[in-house]
């Protein structure tokens, strides 16, 4: 046990000092250097060579700035307890390596250990990949079935402790992205990293476009330009996917409380709320539904506006709607992006003095203040009834003028039959004002 703590201690100091100063090639390529998880293993590295023929050997260089000579040991799956001395060889250079055992640098009583593997002792076939709906959730992923052979690459510690390196692969294929400078889903390409292993089966997010797969790989075969790759044939996802998107009318009535639409990502202020909504989707999609709801869950489903890929709908009601875009192809569906549309409740408030003809565009013209409302009439009268003007729209006003000329300086009477999105009725009646010197 003292033997084993003294040799971690030893390794955990002694090797940072010595990290990257190893150099490892066969037959003209680097080899592939893994290193990670290797400080509990004692290793500086695991060297993957490829060694296509008896006569290519791999090569060892160890970078050391002393002239001291370097002694080399093999040691095999066992550990350190069954290492040999490699008779003859003082320089930092050791030609004829061979995989699938370790190596000791040893110089200036200081060592440092690598591990080789000859990479074709075991090789990678890549036969045939397919796609099917997966099984977790038919809609919403694929599952590839891959056909090879391709284990993960052995190596062992000084202790004789095994451990394997997993291959990496990727998946190519293509999918939909909502683009939303071109109002479009427009094709991309994906690429996933499968570093698990070669899987008889793998399960990944459904495409949204009809596409191959393509899984190529190892991490080792790529670094050296060698890459093996399969290909599947054409698949018709059945993955359904769509874009909603809202927007809302903004008035530029002087006069009315919260004409704007909000900045905060929801949509409403004063009703009437003008909307328009654009449905956008993936061809495999066969019905599209507008869900109106004011439940934000969407429990109790208040209004369905089918199959339409623009519409304009105006929110009177006092309160909160919620709405989403749901599509399908029968079997799978997709929803948008709920959006939130909030009427506030009604308001109506009317000046009792302006001064027509005085100073133009200040104070010039009688308006209403108003929120919500949706349905307004208001009638102008003399001081003897008689109608001087009459209005439906609460963004108009009154001018001062009768029959095209302004009246006189005085009172004058207003009366307004007004109804909010709230239902509130607001009947109001006043005297106006009129400031003016006379003529």
């Amino acid at each position: 046990m003292k033997r084993f703590t003294f040799l971690f201690l030893y390794l955990s100091v002694v090797l940072p000092l010595f990290s990257q100063n190893v150099e490892v090639s066969c037959g003209g390529l680097p080899a592939y250097r893994f290193t990670e998880g290797l400080s509990s293993m004692g290793l500086e590295g695991v060297y993957v060579v490829y060694q296509a023929s008896g006569s290519e050997k791999a090569e060892i260089i160890f970078d050391t700035s002393s002239s001291s000579p370097v002694t080399w040991y093999r040691f095999g799956r066992t550990g350190l307890d069954d290492k040999v001395l490699i008779d003859g060889i003082t320089d930092p250079r050791l030609t004829g390596a061979s995989g699938d055992c370790g190596y000791e640098i040893m110089q200036d009583g200081r060592s440092v250990y690598i591990w080789l593997i000859n990479y074709l002792d075991y090789p990678l076939t890549l036969r045939s990949i397919n796609a099917e709906q997966g099984l977790s959730d038919p809609c919403s992923s694929v599952r590839l079935l891959i056909d090879g052979t391709g284990d993960d690459l052995p190596f062992y510690s000084v202790s004789g402790r095994y451990k394997g390196i997993h291959r990496i692969f990727t998946i190519d294929y293509n999918t939909l992205e909502w683009n939303d400078a071109d109002k479009l889903f427009a094709e991309i390409p994906v690429k996933e990293e499968m570093n698990s292993g070669l899987l008889p089966a793998v399960e990944i997010q459904a495409p949204y476009a009809i596409t191959t797969f393509t899984l190529s790989g190892d991490q080792f075969l790529t670094s050296w330009g060698m890459t093996e790759k399969v290909v599947s044939a054409e698949y018709d996802s059945p993955a359904p996917v769509c874009k909603g998107i809202a927007e809302q009318y903004t008035r530029d009535n002087k006069n009315e409380w919260d004409r704007e639409q909000p900045t905060d990502g929801t949509f409403g202020g004063s009703a009437p709320v003008e909307m328009t909504f654009y449905a956008y989707y993936n061809d495999v999609v066969t019905h599209s539904d507008w869900q109106f709801s004011k439940d934000k869950d969407f429990i109790t489903i208040d209004a369905h506006y089918y199959n339409s890929d623009e519409f304009h709908y105006t929110f009177n009601q006092e309160g909160t709607t919620y709405v989403r875009l749901m599509v399908s192809n029968g079997a799978c569906r997709d929803s948008s992006d709920v959006f939130q549309i909030t009427v506030g409740e009604s308001r109506l408030e009317a000046p009792n003095i302006f001064s027509p003809g005085t100073t133009p565009g200040v104070n010039d013209e009688w308006k209403v203040a108003y929120k919500s409302i949706v349905s307004f009439k208001c009638w102008i009268f003399n001081r003897w009834g008689v109608e001087l003007f009459h209005f439906e729209d609460p963004a108009q006003g009154w001018d001062g003028k009768y029959h095209g000329k302004l009246v006189d300086p005085g009172v004058y009477f207003y009366v307004i039959e007004a109804k909010g999105a709230d239902n509130r009725k607001h009947n109001l009646k006043g005297n106006i004002n009129i400031l003016r010197a006379k003529d």
